[in-house]
């Protein structure tokens, strides 16, 4: 996330235009993995630090199954500031889906193509309005079709999207609608499921698994 202002910015981002990178780290603390004949998951603990000060725990679990002939990624944050934090307005910052740069491109929402204007990364208000999902449609050089889809949850803050097709990004961005204030020692709990896919889009599995999503807490 980027910028934050605190007695110590910090972009973890690595942009490093409007705030600074250097000794600006997130360094892991814990790493535990687990697999199953169903799944692969890990708990990693991390220390987001500004010159060896740490600014944020962060818990984050991850796991990675095959469902409805897609696999799905689950994503929980749990980012616990140290002292008051407040994440400054953009366009972009948080949670990204970066897709392939070879093919053309094709992006999807719950209502069919989304043919929104490239958002600026300089104007928060040119981002996509808010959806349960979206997702992006390939074709490659050689005619294979693939592609990938983030699923947004209710419980997450205010979300605005910057989902721009030339740089092949997907991101729900809960800084572009407002900054967001953090108070010390109150978790911001982000939640954002992945999917990918072969082949045209599977909007009933996307839907469903969106629906799915809505209900973890």
């Amino acid at each position: 996330m980027q910028p934050y202002h605190c007695a110590d910015d910090a972009d973890f981002w690595g942009w490093g235009e409007h705030a600074p990178v250097k000794g600006r780290r997130i360094v892991n603390q814990r790493l535990r993995p687990r697999i199953t004949a169903e799944s692969v998951s890990f708990r990693a603990d991390n220390t987001w630090e500004a010159e060896g000060i740490v600014l944020i725990r962060e818990r984050l679990d991850a796991i990675v199954r095959d469902r409805e002939e897609v696999r799905v990624l689950d994503l929980i944050y749990r980012l616990t500031p140290l002292e008051v934090l407040t994440l400054s307005r953009w366009a972009f910052s948080g949670f990204c889906l970066r897709a392939r740069k070879d093919g053309d491109i094709r992006m999807y929402s719950p209502a069919g193509p989304a043919k929104f204007p490239a958002p600026s990364h300089l104007k928060p208000e040119s981002d996509w309005p808010d959806a349960s999902w979206y997702a992006c449609e390939q074709t490659l050089v050689d005619g294979k079709q693939i592609g990938a889809a983030v699923l947004n949850h209710p419980k997450n803050p205010r979300t605005l999207w910057h989902n721009h097709p030339d740089i092949r990004m997907i991101n729900p961005c809960i800084v572009a609608p407002a900054e967001v204030k953090l108070k010390a020692g109150k978790p911001l709990v982000l939640r954002y499921r992945v999917v990918t896919f072969d082949g045209k889009l599977p909007k009933a599995a996307l839907d469903k698994l969106a629906a799915e999503w809505a209900n973890v807490r």
